[in-house]
């Protein structure tokens, strides 16, 4: 199959060399590097095993078996993937043999050595012997064939036999390396029939988080665990950080993982914190600040450490040798898509035994990525760069890349290793509904923009408490408040001429994954215009089809934009200010991107309830985009508290707008800027304290009632007792937290992926739906709300 490439590809000139340059280069690097060589069989001069340590440190041990027909081999990773028959190693050992003992190597190339040397047979799980067969022991003899073979079903007998003899007999180091590939297959095939039949037995649980994963996720966990290096690349939305938690999960119970490391994007990291907190009981660390701190924390070893691409990058060495990580989760793999990167490069040096790629990439479209994928997963799978590309691109006479081929079966050589799920595949499994919050730092410049401004809305809001506030002073408040937040966007917004902004270079990167997804359509919502004219810029850069809904739009051409991106399938994004949000009818949008946080909440809901209530048997990935340490994050974290079920119930408070700024206004105000805590919980009562103390003695009473009645029918009333014991562990919780009566509800019955709930709250709200169904969720959220409630004699 023969195809122009889906964007223009510019490969180096070394990415396109023949073998034989191939084989000169490795040869070049052997005569200018440093290398210190010892014979490991010294009675051996030439036809030994040597062991070279090279000038990074590392030791590789290289086999000679014969000099002039080159049966060698190399324990180091670009022997087993160049096929080339060399590497710099061996051609190391060559010039030491040409050096230290000439006569010796110069009759070794016109003989053959008197050793007997035991390989890989030429089918599957036999052994061969090279030469000398006849000279072999009887013993020996008698489990050969008469190919000088032996069958997969004598090879332990035949090697345990052959120890004997060494080192006149000598195991290959190329049969060693294979025997320990197939035993590592066998382990995994068996790792994951034992684990499978435990969990029908009933002695393991069939998900390891603390949260039920969906069919898919726990599909995702364990092609990830048992596959050992291998990549989720589901569509956007489906969770892929909860698959590969489950995994590092289910690799700590069988005893496999203790130190998981997970790299990811800045904006990333408080996203995988809430994931860790909502599906693991396991610690975690997050990296961060100077070389000698992020030094200090890897030697914690903590079971999750996560860490951004760039302290990750640069902290290599220390990983491998102080943290020593069992698990390597990549996020966002992307960012190691160009595998001459330096990005990639160093990353592909990470070493462990597992390695997870998460990435919304659809594979087999763009070659250089998935070859780049696949170098760090499995590097042996696609063989050598040079030789991929003659396989999978098409080349004019110039050197050129004018198109691309075998796409087919490039797609089949890596199928083991990717699982991916679209949206629409899985949609009967999934909520309605998901969201996510990336919560991005300001650049530079955003931060003096913002420190600037910040400054002068503290002293207009100090000067608003003292007294009474004027309509204009009102509104200078709100317009600094306006700045503050527009900063958060980018400083573009305000006249400036740096566009910077960490928002746009994540709009940028979620769609490029989300579009990998053909039918894909993603709507994004801002206050301003001008931001949307940014992202109107990535699109144009993307080659993105795009449309408007704005106020400057008259109602005949709104509507035809309208039309064109709910007909039109090359038009993927609509962008939309909150003017002109209301009253469209939009068809098919999978994801929502909240490019900025609204001081007005309410309108932040509506932006959501708009769009999902279009389809509501199509699932909605909803993006917030949140500057981290900002006003903007203050007014998020007030819409998360403020809502109570989200989708269904909205804050219908507006802002005050009369003469005077009401205090509540104020003191959201005040919240924002820093300028006062949140209310500090009001000392526990005595009654308050009796009614926790009651709740301990009934909810235990009815808890041990539903371990009696678990898995048999049992009446309705039984079933409310058992939610009214939730209900009571709820305002437990209320009263040992000091909060007014009813606040628990508004805490419990939320919607329940908000990063501010307990981790309970999912079994909560499962079982108050069906207490019967969810018997067992409600059984662990009641015992996790007694444990988190701090009573030491909870059961």
């Amino acid at each position: 199959m023969r195809s122009k490439p889906s964007k223009r590809v510019s490969l180096p000139k070394t990415a396109r060399t023949s073998d034989a340059e191939e084989v000169a280069r490795r040869k070049e690097r052997a005569r200018t590097a440093k290398y210190v060589i010892r014979n490991l069989q010294p009675t051996y001069p030439v036809f030994s095993n040597f062991e070279v340590l090279s000038d990074s440190g590392k030791t590789y041990e290289v086999e000679i078996r014969d000099l002039a027909w080159r049966q060698v081999f190399c324990n180091c990773v670009d022997f087993r993937i160049n096929k080339l028959g060399t590497c710099k190693h061996v051609e190391a050992v060559v010039e030491y043999l040409k050096r230290r003992v000439s006569s010796e190597y110069d009759h070794a190339m016109e003989s053959v050595s008197t050793r007997i040397d035991i390989v890989p047979g030429e089918l599957p799980g036999s052994l061969s012997i090279e030469r000398g067969a006849q000279q072999l022991p009887p013993l020996l003899k008698r489990l050969l064939s008469a190919e000088d073979s032996v069958n997969a079903l004598n090879n332990d007998a035949f090697l345990r036999a052959a120890k004997a003899y060494e080192p006149q007999v000598r195991i290959s180091l190329e049969l060693r390396d294979a025997l320990a590939r197939e035993q590592a297959q066998r382990e995994r095939l068996d790792l994951r029939r034992d684990y499978e039949e435990s969990v029908r037995r009933g002695d393991a649980p069939p998900s390891e988080t603390l949260v039920p994963l969906y069919p898919y996720q726990r599909e995702g966990m364990l092609h990830l665990a048992f596959q050992e290096r291998a990549v989720v690349a589901d569509e956007f939305g489906l969770n892929r950080a909860a698959q590969a938690i489950g995994a590092s999960l289910l690799l700590r119970r069988l005893n496999r993982a203790q130190h998981v490391l997970i790299i990811t994007s800045a904006s990333l990291i408080p996203l995988w914190e809430t994931e860790i907190k909502e599906h693991a009981d396991a610690p975690y660390l997050v990296v961060e600040g100077v070389a000698k701190r992020r030094m200090a924390s890897y030697r914690l070893g903590s079971f999750f450490t996560v860490v951004r691409f760039e302290d990750a990058v640069a902290d290599i060495e220390a990983i491998n040798a102080i943290l020593k990580p069992d698990v390597v989760i990549l996020d966002e793999a992307q960012r190691i898509r160009d595998w001459h990167s330096p990005t990639a490069m160093r990353v592909k040096q990470l070493e462990s035994r597992y390695g997870f790629v998460l990435t919304g990439m659809e594979f087999g479209e763009s070659p250089d990525e998935i070859y780049s994928i696949m170098s760090f997963v499995d590097p042996t799978v696609l063989g050598p760069l040079f030789r991929f590309n003659r396989d999978y691109y098409i080349f004019d006479e110039s050197q050129s890349v004018v198109g691309v081929q075998n796409l087919d079966k490039l797609r089949e050589k890596v199928r083991s290793y990717f699982l991916r799920r679209s949206r629409i595949e899985v949609a009967s499994q999934i909520p309605k509904r998901t969201e996510r919050t990336y919560f991005v730092r300001l650049t530079k410049r955003q931060r003096e923009l913002y420190a600037r401004h910040e400054t002068t809305g503290q002293s207009l809001l100090k000067a608003a408490k003292t007294g009474k506030v004027s309509e204009g002073h009102r509104e200078n408040l709100m317009r600094a408040m306006g700045m503050l937040r527009m900063i958060c966007a980018s400083p573009a917004i305000l006249g400036d001429k740096d566009k910077g902004s960490a928002k746009l270079q994540e709009i940028e990167a979620i769609l490029r994954e989300c579009l990998q997804q053909p039918l894909q359509k993603i709507i994004l919502f801002s206050e301003w215009e001008r931001m949307l004219q940014l992202v109107e810029d990535i699109c144009v850069k993307l080659g993105i089809g795009f449309t408007w809904n704005k106020g400057a739009l008259a109602g005949n051409q709104r509507r035809k934009e309208i039309e064109r991106f709910n007909e039109d399938d090359t038009c993927r994004v609509l962008l939309s200010t909150d003017a002109v949000a209301s009253g469209i009818q939009l068809k098919g949008a999978g994801v929502l991107i909240n490019c900025d946080i609204p001081w007005s909440t309410e309108k932040l809901e509506q932006r959501i309830a708009r769009v999902q209530s279009l389809d509501p048997n199509h699932p909605l990935s909803v993006i917030h985009l949140v500057a981290a340490d900002t006003v903007e994050q203050k007014i998020f974290d007030r819409w998360t508290r403020s809502i109570t079920k989200r989708g269904d119930q909205i804050e219908t408070q507006s802002a005050v707008h009369s003469g005077k700024a009401g205090k509540k206004e104020l003191g959201h105000m005040a919240t924002a800027l820093g300028l006062s805590d949140e209310e500090e919980p009001a000392a526990l009562s005595d009654a308050q304290k009796a009614e926790a103390g009651r709740f301990l003695a009934e909810a235990q009473r009815k808890l041990k009632l539903a371990r009696i009645l678990k898995g048999e029918d049992f009446p309705e009333e039984t079933a409310k007792a058992l939610t009214d014991a939730f209900l009571m562990g709820g305002r437990a919780m209320a009263a040992e937290k000091g909060l007014p009566s009813p606040a628990f509800a508004t805490q419990l019955v939320a919607e329940p992926y908000s990063k501010h709930l307990d981790r309970y709250a999912l079994a909560l709200w499962k079982w108050m739906k069906d207490p019967v169904q969810f018997l067992d969720s409600g059984m662990e959220a009641v015992a996790g709300f007694l444990k988190s409630s701090g009573w030491k004699d909870a059961r």
